[in-house]
C-alpha cells in the first residue's frame, strides 16, 4: 500500500506532467489545424486567430495553407480543392504520428466553401472538426462594398447570366458558388462547385458535342446552343429531378465529428449574410420588384450586378423574387436531406450560430477570438 507521502508525490508529478503537455483539460493541445483563407487574401490573414488558438491551447500545430493567394484566389474552386488535398496528404505523410488521430479545418469566407468541398468529395479525409467562419455555404447573390473593391473590374460589368457559362465557371471562383434563384435552372446546369456539394446537381455532368451529347446513367444531356456546349437538361418545373444524385458526398460530410458554421447579420460582405449559417432565399414569384428591393436592402449594400437586376425588375418584368428568407432547417437543402444537416443536428455534430456585431473579417481577429474561446475552441478535438 502506497504511503500518503508517496501518493501526494505521485499526484504532484502527474499534474506537472499534464502541465508540460499543455495544462488542464481545457488548455491541452488540440489536433493539428489547417487554415484556409478567403478570396483575395492569403495564409497570413489567419495570424491573429493562430495566436489566439495557441494561447488557449498551447502546443496546437497551426498550418496556414499558402495556396491560391491574392489574385490567384479567383481560381476555380475545385482546382483549389485538389491543391489543398495534395498539401494535406503531403503534410500527413511527413509526420504520420502527429496526424494519426486526424486534423481539423478552420476556414474563412470563400475558403470555407473550398474546405467543405474538400470534405464532401474526399472519401478518405480524416477531418474531425470543420469550422466555417463567414463562409457562404448556400452561395451568394451579391457582395458588400468591401469585397466589391477587391474583385476584378471586368467581373463587375457582367450580369449573372454570364456567371453561368463554362468559361466563367472555369476561371472565376466566385461564379462557382454564385446562386441566383431567379436563374435556378442555369445554376443547376452550370454551377461546378456549390450545386454539386449541395447535392442540387450531379457531380458528373455531360460530355460530347453537337453530334453526340451524353451523360452518366440517370442524367439527361442536350447540346446548348447558347454556350455551344453539351449541358444538363433541366426541367424548370421539377428541379428536384437533379437533386440527391451525389450520396457519397453526404456520407463524406457526415463523417465529421463536429461541423461549425458561424455568421453575423453585421457581416457586411456576403449577400445574403444568412448564407453563412445555411439560410437562403426561397423561390417565391412576384410581379413587381418591390419585394426584391426590400429583401436585398435588409442584407446590406448590394453589388452593381444586384442593383442592375433590381432596376430591371422595377420596370414590371415577372421575376422569381428572392425575398422569402428561410432559416437553415427550412431550406430545400436541409428539408430534402441534400446535405445531411438535420441528421448531423440530431447526432449532436452540427453547430450553427449567428453572432451580432461581427464583421466579415472580424472572425479572424479580436471578436472572433472571443467567440472561439467562449464557444467553439473546445470542439477542436
Amino acid at each position: 500500500m502506497m504511503s500518503p507521502v508517496l501518493y501526494l508525490l505521485f499526484l504532484l508529478l502527474t499534474l506537472l506532467a499534464e502541465k508540460a503537455e499543455g495544462g488542464d483539460e481545457s488548455g491541452r493541445a488540440k489536433l493539428p489545424v489547417f487554415f484556409m483563407h478567403g478570396i483575395n487574401d492569403g495564409a497570413g490573414s489567419g495570424g491573429s486567430l493562430e495566436h489566439c488558438i495557441k494561447e488557449a491551447f498551447p502546443g496546437t500545430e497551426w498550418m496556414a495553407l499558402n495556396i491560391a493567394e491574392g489574385n490567384e484566389s479567383y481560381q476555380n474552386v475545385m482546382d483549389q480543392v485538389r491543391t489543398m488535398k495534395d498539401r494535406i496528404q503531403k503534410k500527413a505523410a511527413e509526420d504520420p504520428e502527429n496526424f494519426k488521430n486526424g486534423y481539423n479545418l478552420v476556414c474563412h469566407s470563400q475558403g470555407a466553401v473550398i474546405c467543405r468541398a474538400l470534405v464532401s468529395t474526399w472519401s478518405e479525409h480524416q477531418v474531425q472538426t470543420f469550422v466555417s467562419l463567414a463562409g457562404p455555404q448556400m452561395g451568394v447573390e451579391g457582395y458588400g462594398q468591401g469585397v466589391l473593391k477587391s474583385l476584378p473590374g471586368w467581373a463587375l460589368s457582367l450580369g449573372t447570366e454570364v456567371f453561368y457559362t463554362p468559361p466563367m465557371q472555369r476561371q472565376a471562383s466566385f461564379a462557382n458558388y454564385w446562386k441566383d434563384v431567379n436563374m435556378y435552372s442555369r445554376y443547376q446546369m452550370f454551377s461546378s462547385a456549390l450545386a454539386v456539394i449541395n447535392n442540387e446537381a450531379p457531380a458528373h455532368r455531360c460530355e460530347g458535342g453537337f453530334l453526340k451529347c451524353h451523360g452518366t446513367p440517370g442524367v439527361s444531356c442536350a447540346f446548348d446552343y447558347e454556350t455551344v456546349s453539351c449541358q444538363l437538361k433541366v426541367d424548370q418545373q421539377r428541379p428536384e429531378k437533379l437533386w440527391n444524385l451525389n450520396p457519397e458526398m453526404k456520407t463524406n460530410f457526415q463523417k465529421l465529428r463536429h461541423a461549425v458554421f458561424l455568421g453575423s447579420k453585421d457581416d457586411g460582405a456576403i449577400i445574403p449574410w444568412q448564407s453563412t449559417v445555411w439560410g437562403y432565399w426561397s423561390r417565391a414569384v412576384t410581379e413587381s420588384g418591390e419585394a426584391v428591393a426590400e429583401a436585398t436592402a435588409e442584407a446590406g449594400e448590394v453589388s452593381s450586378i444586384a442593383r442592375r437586376r433590381l432596376e430591371e425588375t422595377s420596370v414590371g418584368q415577372s421575376h422569381h423574387a428572392p425575398w422569402s428568407m428561410r432559416p437553415w432547417n427550412e431550406t430545400d437543402v436541409a428539408v430534402s436531406g441534400l446535405v445531411p444537416l438535420k441528421a448531423m443536428d440530431s447526432e449532436g455534430k452540427l453547430h450553427i450560430r449567428s453572432v451580432d456585431g461581427v464583421g466579415h473579417t472580424d472572425w479572424l481577429h479580436g471578436k472572433g477570438c472571443e467567440v472561439m474561446k467562449e464557444w467553439w475552441g473546445d470542439l477542436l478535438s
